[in-house]
């Protein structure tokens, strides 16, 4: 359940205090599932591989927040990392490069899509960059269910529904974790969920006061 533009608003009006900034909520919804079926059969071929539609983020309502000088920019500047929009292989938003310290968003996308991406590159960097030592190592695909995860979360704070393209994400990658990896990582998707809104919404914030200018 994300945040909404008028919540946010009133958070803003009220200080801007990060400890008193709403949350995102979640509640239980009846899901259908693969498992719930028998195929057919006398189907020919067997059953059809399903495969969950991915559909991006519109709009260009966080545009903003990727202008250098802006909230990412300045928390990839803190990490030590560098952040670039460019052509980007076909099929691929973007990716971040440890050795490198760079995220590179694809060019082709909504603003509000680089935005989700830039969040769900900035939790890989902050799993490189800032271990909890109570962090148990991740495989390569609950990492990315961990990145998705406070891609989504940090998102809907924002006040823009990711769950169009997260959803169909996080369902595709779980065929190498199990979803339940979710919950068993919810202390590190909070903490770093916590990292990136600290610095995006506190930065937005002072941005739309007007106690910090943004250079485009």
């Amino acid at each position: 359940m994300p945040l909404t533009k008028r919540q946010l608003r009133q958070w803003r009006d009220d200080g801007a205090v990060p400890a008193e900034r709403p949350r995102v909520r979640f509640r239980l919804v009846p899901v259908f599932d693969r498992a719930q079926v028998d195929p057919l059969p006398d189907h020919p071929g067997g059953p059809a591989p399903l495969e969950p539609p991915h559909h991006l983020v519109d709009g260009d309502d966080l545009a903003h927040l990727l202008d250098a000088g802006g909230p990412i920019d300045q928390l990839c500047r803190e990490l030590g990392v560098t952040l670039t929009i460019e052509p980007v292989a076909r099929g691929a938003h973007g990716y971040y490069e440890p050795d490198r310290r760079r995220i590179v968003l694809a060019d082709d996308l909504p603003a509000n899509h680089q935005v989700k991406t830039a969040i769900h590159e900035l939790a890989h960097a902050l799993v490189r960059l800032e271990p909890d030592t109570t962090d148990r190592q991740l495989s390569y695909a609950e990492e990315e269910l961990v990145a998705e995860t406070v891609a989504f979360t940090v998102t809907g704070a924002l006040g823009i529904d990711a769950g169009g393209y997260s959803v169909a994400y996080l369902a595709s990658w779980s065929q190498g974790a199990d979803l339940a990896t979710v919950q068993h990582t919810a202390a590190l998707i909070d903490r770093l969920a916590r990292r990136i809104e600290e610095a995006v919404l506190v930065g937005e914030a002072k941005a739309t006061d007007g106690t910090h200018k943004v250079v485009s």
